[in-house]
């Protein structure tokens, strides 16, 4: 008898201290200023991004491309893109960002995007969007990559530091 409450009183105690160690686990990180500020930056750019090119202003896109691409290509051939040219966004009408996974130069943001359907009604999809830090700011390139951008960067940062 004794025996089973002992082993009662055990099983009862790692209980608690499994349920305690869990509670410990469930504390959200806290997120820096810096990180506060850059998922707001992510936010501003995605919905930024989207308003623009829903109001069919395409230089939204040349915008976000990397400084690499746009010293090889002028706005004016980045219009005559065949890409660019079939590019619409005509029958979206909203975008919500659930969450941000911060990376050191880089962001992969979830989002949902709600489309209005030609024949009525709406339809929800979800994705994963990559972001780049480009200086200050955020961008979502359209055409340009970031391992070009890198190497880009790699190349002219001897340049840089003679300055």
């Amino acid at each position: 008898m004794k025996v089973c409450k002992l082993f009662l009183i055990v099983i009862v105690v790692f209980f608690i201290i499994g349920c305690a160690s869990e509670t410990e686990k469930a504390v959200p990180e806290v997120e820096t200023d810096a990180e506060m500020f850059d998922d707001a930056a992510i936010r501003h750019t995605l919905n930024e991004f989207i308003r623009r090119t829903k109001e069919g202003d395409k230089t939204v896109l040349y915008e976000n491309e990397f400084d690499y691409y746009k010293l090889e290509v002028t706005l004016s051939d980045y219009y005559e893109l065949d890409r660019v040219k079939l590019y619409k966004y005509d029958t979206l009408k909203s975008i919500e960002v659930d969450s941000i996974k911060l990376m050191e130069n880089s962001a992969k943001a979830y989002v949902r995007i709600t489309y209005e359907s030609i024949l009525g009604g709406e339809t929800e999809r979800s994705y994963s969007v990559m972001v780049y830090r480009s200086g200050d700011h955020w961008i979502k390139p359209y055409q340009s990559n970031f391992t070009a951008e890198k190497e880009f960067r790699d190349l002219n940062a001897p340049l840089d530091e003679m300055e």
